[in-house]
């Protein structure tokens, strides 16, 4: 069910602190997929980590 768009005016500050630690959460796994992707590809570049073996 989509979640219809308010503004902060007719929202209470329960409402309010919930949407902000929902967006806050969203953040940080965005930051935490993008910084395993980076390691990884530093990783790959340097040649650091578990090699695949070649068949």
């Amino acid at each position: 069910m989509p979640k219809k768009k308010r503004t902060t005016k007719g929202m209470t500050e329960l409402e309010r602190l919930r949407e902000r630690v929902e967006y806050l959460e969203a953040e940080n796994a965005y930051l935490k997929k993008l910084k395993a992707l980076d390691q990884e590809e530093n990783a790959e570049m340097f040649g650091i980590g578990p090699r695949q073996s070649e068949d």
